[in-house]
């Protein structure tokens, strides 16, 4: 796939990062949606990002601390959208763990808004939204 420029290889801090072209993911992501296994795969890749998140952070006060920050960094986009499906599918408790632990990443790295607004969205979500109306009008960006 590489060789054919469907996928692009990225080399970041001492690992090679996989990307798919942008058409190619929304094509994936759409077929994914109608098989009907998105929350599995959605719900399995939220606790990889959790437990990769959780042996981050208390890396993050020791020697090798700025390994840790570029490895959250190079998965940040991911670790937001591990964030909105856990709130997306009401699973807060995920959501709210997932955020307190990327807190101190935030912190350092200057996403000194982020992290608050993740929280709030969590931690009081209006009874009367739908699930569609909390994804897409109120997640934080």
């Amino acid at each position: 796939m590489v060789d054919k420029s469907l996928v692009a290889v990225e080399e970041r801090s001492d690992r090679l990062r996989y990307r798919l072209l942008e058409t190619l993911r929304q094509y994936a992501a759409e077929r994914l949606a109608e098989s009907g296994e998105k929350p599995d795969l959605s719900d399995g890749l939220l606790l990889w990002f959790l437990a990769e998140a959780e042996r981050a952070e208390p890396e993050l006060k020791g020697p090798d601390q700025g390994s840790f920050l570029d490895l959250l960094e190079d998965e940040h986009d991911n670790l937001r959208a591990a964030l909105a499906w856990a709130l997306e599918r009401g699973g807060t408790a995920d959501g709210i763990r997932l955020a307190f632990t990327l807190s101190r990443f935030w912190r350092v790295r200057g996403y000194l808004g982020e992290g608050p607004r993740w929280l709030v969205f969590a931690l009081a979500p209006s009874p009367d939204d739908t699930q569609e109306n909390r994804s897409q009008d109120r997640m934080p960006a």
